[in-house]
């Protein structure tokens, strides 16, 4: 790109006195909020100080190469309304024309306000933070370009601080908690015109009811976002979340975007989550009631476990199917107890084990269970654990991996009785 003339002027607040002192060696700034179209004569003027640049003056070079499909990204969410509350950092390599407004206006000694005028220049202004959010406006339609920018710009800062800054905001800053994240879905996705928004939103909002329960199972034994947990604090929200959603207990989407209630849906969301909550706190009891010292173990008993929780929502939702389709209750009409009481009196295998099966057992059935690999073996052992009973429980998926495993265990047997594998053996 030349160096021909870039027309822009922006608002902007520059820092006197105690608080120009404050900035130490980040030296100049200004403070700005941008006219309509400026984010056009900046990113004009803009240069990243990527790896590949190796610009002379740039050196250390520390900034990431743009994500192509991150700007689209951006570039979508600012054409539906999207906008930005935080601050693009940059920094303009020469001095720039900065006119006071009239005194009137400038009455405070330690700020004073006027209009910045932005270089007119190629390569004057160089991106320290926020490149993608800038560049999100460069493939979208005029008529967005008038939405405002603010700007934390700095002046003639040396690169070396430049890059120090980089690190401070990309390294040291904590990002928030996903639990944080997910807790927040409850309050604000609730109602929301995105099928799959209001499903999490109800997980959301489930799980946190459950939590702050004093008569549910899971009193207290959640995460709180930013408190440090007590030991017996071993579950988080967001997998409960996650283990809810892929239920579809709370119902899912169809591929039309149409939104399917799930066997623990009421006809509102209060009526939902009221009708989960009952559910799921009876049927919980229940396991925690099977051995109440397990349970209190959490993560040292392989019960009261995140991996079990959601293997167990998993589980529910394939109870309440295979009762469902014998028409020994309808879960979609019937209540939460009738509901809580054919869903208890299901499991009796599964509590008989929890009960009496020994530490040994309870290990080698449930631990070393993580991911979603390990939520889908943890489910399986519970529904071997209950066919033991009812022959005819299992989906096809449950069924083939049983078989599976089954090929595999008679594999190992033959291997270990072949004459060939004890003479190895026993020259080892």
């Amino acid at each position: 790109m030349n160096d021909e003339a870039l027309d822009g002027t922006a608002s902007a607040i520059k820092p006197e006195g105690s608080l120009a002192k404050a900035s130490g060696k980040l030296g100049q700034q200004f403070i700005v909020e941008s006219r309509p179209g400026a984010a056009t004569n900046i990113a004009t003027e803009s240069v990243l100080n990527h790896q590949a640049l190796n610009h002379p003056a740039g050196r250390p070079a520390y900034q990431r190469m743009i994500n192509k499909k991150r700007i689209g990204d951006i570039g979508a969410f600012i054409q539906r309304g999207g906008y930005f509350p935080t601050n693009i950092l940059v920094n303009f390599v020469d001095q720039c024309r900065f006119d006071l407004l009239p005194n009137k206006h400038n009455a405070d000694k330690n700020i004073k306000f006027g209009w910045l005028y932005l270089p007119s220049k190629y390569k004057s202004a160089w991106m320290i933070d926020g490149q993608h959010r800038l560049y999100g406006f460069s493939n979208i339609p005029d008529k967005f370009l008038d939405t405002n920018l603010f700007v934390l710009a700095f002046e003639q800062m040396d690169i070396k601080t430049e890059a120090d800054l980089f690190i401070t905001i990309n390294h040291e800053q904590r990002s928030v908690s996903k639990s944080l994240l997910v807790t927040l879905q409850a309050d604000l996705k609730i109602g929301s015109s995105d099928p799959k928004e209001p499903i999490s939103a109800l997980a959301s909002a489930l799980v946190r009811a459950v939590s702050n329960d004093s008569t549910s199972p899971f009193f207290r034994r959640f995460e709180i976002p930013g408190v440090p947990a007590a030991q017996s604090q071993n579950l988080t929200i967001a997998e409960a979340v996650k283990g809810l959603v892929r239920s579809n207990l709370l119902g899912r989407v169809l591929p039309k975007k149409s939104r399917v209630p799930g066997f623990l849906c009421g006809k509102t969301d209060d009526e939902t989550l009221s009708r989960a909550r009952k559910v799921l706190n009876g049927y919980f009891r229940d396991l925690m009631d099977a051995n109440p010292e397990r349970w209190e173990k959490g993560r040292a008993a392989y019960i009261c476990v995140n991996p079990g929780v959601r293997a167990h929502f998993q589980l529910i939702q394939e109870v309440l199917q295979y009762l469902g389709s014998k028409r020994i209750i309808d879960p979609m009409i019937d209540s939460a107890d009738e509901i809580t009481t054919a869903l208890t009196k299901f499991i009796e295998p599964i509590k008989d084990f929890i009960s009496s099966t020994s530490d040994k057992q309870i290990e080698s059935k449930f631990s070393r269970k993580f991911g979603e690999g390990g939520v889908s073996e943890y489910f399986y052992n519970l529904c071997e654990i209950l066919q033991k009973k009812h022959k005819e429980f299992g989906s096809q998926e449950f069924r083939g991996n049983s078989k599976r495993n089954r090929r595999t265990r008679e594999f190992i047997k033959l291997i270990r009785t072949s004459t060939i594998f004890k003479m190895q053996f026993h020259m080892l």
